[in-house]
């Protein structure tokens, strides 16, 4: 997978920050965490998604937080 960021270096080096962003699929955090690598990352999903095969399993471990 080829991952194309364009602003990344106004994100913060250390720290929490809001990312914003619109996505493909549900899957999309895993290019996210890639291209922002030691970055504290948390997710927030909507309810549904904690039900999903893996991906709620995965944002839980991610710190993820569901939202109704």
């Amino acid at each position: 997978m080829r991952v194309h960021t364009k602003g990344l270096e106004n994100t913060p080096e250390s720290g929490r920050f809001l990312l914003v962003c619109n996505h493909v699929c549900d899957l999309d955090p895993a290019p996210i965490l890639y291209a922002l690598p030691g970055r504290q990352l948390a997710f927030i999903a909507k309810r549904e998604v904690r039900d999903m095969f893996m991906v709620g399993a995965i944002l839980h471990k991610l710190q993820g937080q569901f939202i109704n």
